[in-house]
This record gives structure tokens, sequence and C-alpha cells, in this order.
């Protein structure tokens, strides 16, 4: 007898069918790794879209899909969602909040040839939507600052990538903002983190350019995109050892079972939740 699935978008599916579109940091997924096995379960299912050939592409939660495969593990739990539906997934971009020294920070970017920098008198998000525009950096001393590409699309996300990397090895805090960044804003955001000296907001892809970017072997910054996604399955918290299970379709079967037992809160309307 067939088993009925109550949440058809969560499944269990090989690890190599699915094509990460961001890069992983090995360091981030190797403590979860960790976490994840002292456990002994998977709290938040990464977020996939079905793809061509039977792949998925991962829109969310590379260090998770990574961590389980360090683990030994061929497959992984997945939440599936339509990628072309804004009304299940909605992209956007993380701003940054880190620490580096001002000084440096700019002469480094400035030894990257693909890119132009130019001070500004103050923050300003419609400055995101100029063409080639890689980021904005804004200082706790409220100087600004334009990031732009001189090359092509593919290059320019490379670079974004190289303006990443300068602060990699920095603690960073990821920010969002539901309405437009405003110098107001982001002095907040070094109120609530006065540790840091340096905030980065960057431009939003579109999924097409994503995908496009996929497809010619580009990956995404770690840490850049940010997929809103209705009603994201979390704290599913389903056993490693289901991981393992060789056939998917028992594998499935498990863990539509498991899922049925489950007691679930459905939230329609946005909340905030103090921890």
């Amino acid at each position: 007898m067939a088993t009925i699935s109550f949440y058809p978008d969560l499944q269990i599916v090989p690890i190599a069918s699915i094509v990460l579109q961001e890069y992983v940091q090995k360091s981030r997924a190797q403590k979860l790794a960790a976490i994840i096995k002292k456990e002994g379960v998977l709290r938040h299912p990464p977020i996939v879209t079905a793809s061509f050939n039977g792949s998925y592409l991962h829109l969310d939660g590379a260090n998770r899909i990574t961590a389980a495969s360090l683990l030994g593990y061929l497959s992984c739990l997945v939440q599936v969602v339509d990628y072309s539906d804004a009304h299940q997934v909605h992209l956007t971009s993380w701003s940054h909040v880190t620490t580096m020294d001002k000084n440096r920070f700019l002469h480094a970017v400035k030894q990257l040839s693909c890119v132009m920098i130019q001070e500004k008198k103050a923050f300003d998000h419609r400055s995101l939507m100029k063409p080639n525009m890689l980021a904005e950096a804004v200082f706790c001393d409220g100087s600004a600052y334009e990031l732009r590409c001189k090359t092509n699309f593919a290059d320019y996300v490379k670079e974004i990538g190289q303006i990443v990397d300068l602060y990699a090895d920095a603690q960073v805090e990821r920010v969002f903002s539901e309405s437009p960044w405003t110098p107001a804003s982001i002095r907040v955001r070094f109120d609530r983190f006065p540790q840091h000296n340096i905030f980065l907001a960057f431009p939003t892809f579109s999924p097409q350019q994503v995908m496009t970017l996929v497809d010619r072997g580009v990956l995404m910054p770690a840490g850049l995109t940010r997929h809103v996604v209705y009603r994201r399955k979390l704290n599913i918290n389903v056993p490693l050892s289901y991981l393992g299970i060789a056939s998917m379709e028992e594998a499935n079967a498990k863990l539509q079972k498991f899922l049925q037992k489950r007691i679930v809160r459905l939230y329609e309307e946005p909340i905030i939740y103090f921890e």
C-alpha cells in the first residue's frame, strides 16, 4: 500500500543530485557536522528547487548539506519549493556587518583589478540598482563607498566573492531590513554590534540570474542570497539514521510516517519570536 504524503515538499534525496549555488565555508560546515552528529538529528531541512534531469538546485542550507556529506551520509532531508513561484519563495540579499581595518580594506579593494571604488557623501540604497554595482560599504565613522565592477556579469559575481573573502576570517553578522537601508538604520546595526566597524550592502539577484550563473559554473559568495520561503518547515528533527537508508523510496516512506506523528504549529501571519 502506498504511503500517504502529508508533506510532499519534504523529501529525502541523494546529495549527489543537489547542485550548490554558493560556496561552502568549510570551517562552518565542519563545526555544524560536529553539532549534528552530537544531536543525532537534522533539525532544519535545506531548501532546494527541482532543476533539470532529476537534479535539485540548492537555495539555502549549503552548510547543512555539506555537513551531512562530511558525516558520511549519501542523502539529505530537504524542502522542495518552486523557484518560479514568487508566492512560494522570494529572493533578497543579506547585508554584512563585520570587522576590518578601514585603511586595510580600502587598500585591498584597490588592488582588485576589476573593481572601481569611489567615496560618496552618504549611503543611498538606490545606488545598489546601478549597473555593475558590487556593494556599498559604510564604516562606523559614517564614511561610505561605492564598489563597482568593470567587466562582465560572471566576473561581477566573482568580484563580489573577492570582496567577501577580504573578511572571511572575521565574525560576520548577516542582517536584513524589510525596508530599504538608510544611514539611520545602518547606525542601529552598529549600535547592535559595537564590536564591528563596517557594513556592506549587496544588490539583489533574480532567480533567473542565479540559475544562469550555476549553469555557467559560477557560484555565489557564501551568505549573500537570502531566500524567504512561504510555510518553511523548521524543527523537523529527523533522525540521522533515515539519511543512511539506501532506498530513497523506503527512506521517504519512513519519513512520512515519522512526520504524521509530529505536532505542528502553523503561523499564517508574520511573527517576531524572541529567543
